[in-house]
């Protein structure tokens, strides 16, 4: 007897049915061995492919990008869900300055700080506030908005990457997913690298705030000229050429999000 496709009535010629895909249901999966085996496969496979995922990530940077603008994308993680599980790592993470500013700071120091201030005195007469009552007002709703905000930083470079690239990617996803890669290595960094400075501190006393960031710049810095020479197959040289470029576009994003920040937490608050 012939059988046929329990999906779509097509009559089945191999392991899978020609005309939907669906594959033959063979008598051993009705049986709780065939479970338990699918269940280790299920589990090793997703260990291995996390693990090798952020292993390439930290530690090759480009690596994961070259695989997806080439198609080979079943081994790894997809960009989007790394940044979301560097993303949701950092959501538990205490409140990082660079990225959550006091108001006090968006009113001061940013470049956009004279708006800031007069939006804020506004406010502040309009409910007959302190400066320092609306302030906590607003950090509460800041708190949250910025680690949720960061997401924000990946289409912002990955304008830059197009512009950088266009001729021979000229797909904004591309760029994209480059960036989505990026940013999950920058938020894991930014939460990690504290940690293997305070060993510096306490072994060879370097630690300030400062040290840090220029520590983080550094790193951030290398890893994308490492990156954009793998991810788009160029030189080094050209791609240190275009670094300082990318670096300015990563500042302009930064501030681009602090803006939306304050916006946001403002509006909210």
């Amino acid at each position: 007897m012939t059988d046929s496709c329990p999906n779509c009535d097509a009559i089945l010629q191999g392991r899978y049915c020609h005309a939907c895909g669906q594959r033959r249901i063979e008598p051993e999966e009705r049986r709780l061995s065939w479970f338990f085996s699918q269940l280790v496969e299920a589990f090793t496979m997703a260990d291995r492919r996390f693990l090798g995922s952020i292993a390439r990530l930290m530690f090759k940077p480009g690596s994961l990008d070259r695989d997806w603008l080439e198609g080979r994308r079943r081994r790894n993680l997809a960009p989007l869900s790394l940044f979301l599980i560097a993303n949701l790592v950092y959501f538990f993470y205490p409140p990082l300055t660079d990225f959550n500013l006091s108001l006090a700071d968006q009113a001061a120091h940013q470049p956009y700080s004279a708006i800031v201030e007069r939006l804020v005195s506004a406010r502040l007469e309009a409910r007959g506030l302190d400066f320092e009552v609306y302030a906590l007002q607003y950090q509460a709703k800041a708190n949250d908005i910025a680690k949720l905000l960061v997401i924000l930083h990946a289409p912002l470079l990955a304008l830059v990457l197009l512009a950088l690239h266009a001729r021979r990617y000229p797909y904004f996803v591309e760029h994209l997913m480059v960036s989505l890669h990026f940013w999950a290595f920058t938020l894991f960094m930014i939460m990690f690298l504290p940690w293997v400075l305070a060993v510096l501190v306490s072994v060879a006393g370097m630690g300030s705030q400062g040290f840090l960031q220029l520590a983080l710049l550094a790193v951030v810095g290398c890893y994308a000229w490492r990156q954009m020479t793998v991810a788009y197959v160029q030189p080094g040289w050209l791609a240190l050429a275009k670094l300082p470029l990318f670096l300015l576009g990563l500042v302009l994003a930064h501030f681009t999000y602090r803006a939306a920040q304050f916006l946001l937490a403002f509006l909210l608050s």
